[in-house]
């Protein structure tokens, strides 16, 4: 085998080529051989000597030909997630978890010259070690033992050479030092003599979000005029195991999504640490980012969604105030639009405003001032003239709209019923097909679609994909001790509220509880329903009856969907519990939901043709999603 002249810049890249990179990887080498204190030699310029001293465990001869002679020594393999300390460490030893993942960070010292020194001690012996590039195809670097098992005293390793390269100045390498690890108590670094001060975040405020099947992530909200120090952890900062990953930044190192502009005030201002212990296979080796997993991504995701609700709350007065100011210098246009209308100009600028945080708020009042337009001539055509070129059928069919809603309403109407259509249409492709995900693709689905189940979940609030636990803690505020089942899990659960008759009222008119609440089981496309899945829905109800969430009074109703149905698979009631279990196939379900449209959809489907934008069209075309209904 033979290796290439950039072989080793290949291999390692920004561990050989960055200095601030290298540095890290080097500091960390010595956190993962157990050292309590690392001590660094740092240079004002080149030629001059950069050294870094720890008191970690160190190597034997024979481990560090092992190690730094196999390219990529995958240590965790071999010895474990855990740091290993010195024996001479009074206990209980700190508990320190690798930061090394990939073999590659002892390549760091590359950054700096084409040489250097390697001495280490462990088990009373002394072993020196001169590492130097190779140049030549036959190996990388070559290795020169030049003292072999010398009596001392002591343990840890050294690194020396002579600088050749990569100087930067020493307060920048102290700042970036001080802001790359949090402060532990079991591990200094000096520079020079002088201690490095850590971050210490324990002040601030924090808060836990659960990641199921994944671990908790914890936030720690970053208020710079509070501390000082804290100015440098500004926008979002990824920690794993107290190491920064990469550079904090307001653009989601996961996502790509950007929440602040970087100019701004309070860009300037706050900063969310973010720890993710739990994400620590998931590091690239050098530290600068994440993989692309699907753990990470629901990470990035559930990140994004804190985030941006956390920046909604602290800027809602600022962000307020501009909405005014480009309603103001639109006030000509938005006036004329009806109410719909008006909201949807008001939800345009919030959505401007959340996801192009960087938009100046003159290119916002040009945006919305055409988006406010286009409302305007989507809404403003004259009726008449447009009654006029209908066919009488087409006449027959408005004036009966009309004659009921306000035509801006009858837009509303139609665009409602046709929504429901495309739902109806995207259900009916995925309940038979047995690669279906009924957790991620139908309950979706459904979620949108409770209208089906009966008119008064028209106007609902549901929770889905919660443990019992969770519904009756967060949602029907019942006492969740008293569940006898509470991992179990319905994909829906729902509940009227507000102007329905369904909700029950006390006497002095307010809401005392639920009348009526509506559970729906979700089961895999091809799944056939039997027994089993309506016993399953009854202990559902029975649990939430018997953890008080809901009174002896309230109505349940179970709806347990799948592709077919047992033909002993039937209706189930528990009339002195008001518990009621109905097995249903989902061709059935779609077959209701269409008599819940009022017979209109296939009327709809009938309406003159009306063509996608060609420009739609094409980016639709391009994500193989399906065209329209």
């Amino acid at each position: 085998m033979l290796f290439g002249e950039d072989f080793l810049l290949d291999h390692a890249k920004n561990m050989v080529t960055n200095p601030k990179v290298a540095m890290m990887e080097l500091i960390a080498n010595s956190s993962d051989a157990g050292a309590l204190v690392v001590k660094i030699t740092w240079p004002e310029k080149e030629k001059e000597l950069l050294k870094i001293e720890d008191n970690g465990i160190g190597l034997t001869f024979e481990e560090f030909e092992e190690r730094w002679e196999t390219l990529s020594y995958k240590r965790r393999k071999n010895l474990g997630n855990d740091v290993i300390f010195p024996e001479d460490i009074p206990s209980p030893h700190p508990i320190r978890k690798l930061f090394g993942k990939s073999g590659k960070g002892r390549h760091s010292s590359f950054c700096f010259a084409e040489s250097y020194k390697v001495i280490t001690k462990k088990n009373g012996l002394l072993n020196e070690f001169i590492v130097k590039k190779s140049g030549t195809s036959e190996r990388p670097f070559d290795i020169q033992n030049v003292q072999k098992n010398i009596k001392t005293d002591g343990h840890g390793t050294t690194i020396e050479l002579v600088a050749e390269k990569g100087i930067i100045s020493i307060e920048d390498l102290k700042d970036i030092i001080g802001s790359k690890f949090l402060m532990d108590p079991s591990f200094d670094i000096f520079i020079n003599n002088e201690k490095i001060i850590f971050d210490d975040l324990s002040t601030f405020h924090s808060d836990k979000i659960d990641i199921p099947d994944l671990g908790t992530l914890e936030v720690i909200f970053i208020d710079s005029t509070l501390s000082e120090r804290s100015s440098r952890l500004r926008g979002l900062v990824w920690w794993v195991h107290n190491r920064m990953v990469s550079d904090p930044s307001w653009t989601n190192l996961i996502t790509g999504k950007n929440h602040l502009d970087g100019r701004s005030k309070s860009a300037k201002k706050y900063g969310f640490v973010i720890k993710a212990n739990f994400l620590d296979e998931q590091v690239e080796s050098d530290w600068q980012g994440f993989q692309d997993t699907e753990a990470t991504r629901i990470v990035g995701k559930a990140v994004d969604d804190y985030i941006t609700n956390k920046i909604d709350e602290l800027l809602f007065t600022t962000r307020e105030d501009a909405r005014k100011e480009i309603i103001s210098s639109n006030k000509s246009v938005i006036t004329e639009l009806g109410l719909v209308s008006q909201v949807r100009v008001v939800d345009f600028i919030k959505q401007l405003q959340a996801d192009c945080p960087s938009m100046k708020q003159d290119d916002l009042i040009n945006a919305s001032k055409i988006f406010a337009n286009l409302e305007k001539s989507r809404h403003g055509y004259d009726l008449l003239r447009q009654l006029s070129q209908c066919s009488v059928n087409e006449l027959d069919r408005w004036n009966t709209i009309i004659s009921k809603w306000d035509s801006r309403w009858a837009e509303i109407v139609l665009d409602e019923l046709d929504s429901r259509i495309k739902l109806i249409n995207e259900m009916e492709k995925l309940v038979h097909d047995k690669k279906t995900d009924e957790l991620h693709e139908l309950q979706p689905l459904f979620e949108k679609g409770l209208w089906i189940f009966g008119p008064q979940y028209e106007s609902i609030e549901y929770q889905s994909n919660r443990t019992l636990k969770n519904i009756v803690d967060n949602f029907l505020a019942g006492d969740s001790t008293k569940l006898q089942a509470a991992k179990r899990r319905p994909d829906l659960l729902t509940s009227p509220v507000g102007a329905w008759e369904s909700s029950r009222y006390g006497e002095d008119g307010e809401i005392i509880g639920a009348d009526k609440v509506l559970i729906v089981e979700l089961k895999k496309g091809g799944f056939d329903i039997k027994q089993k899945e309506i016993d399953q829905a009854r202990d559902y109800a029975l649990e939430l009856k018997r953890s008080s969430a809901i009174d002896d009074s309230t109505f349940v109703e179970c709806f347990v969907l799948g592709s077919t149905k047992d033909r002993f698979a039937v209706e189930a009631k528990l009339d002195d519990l008001k518990i009621k279990i109905v097995p249903k196939t989902y061709e059935n379900v779609l077959r209701q939901a269409n008599a819940r449209l009022f017979n209109l959809r296939k009327k709809i489907e009938s309406i003159a043709q009306i063509s996608m934008p060609d420009e739609i069209k094409e980016v639709v075309s391009q994500a193989e999603l399906p065209l329209g209904v």
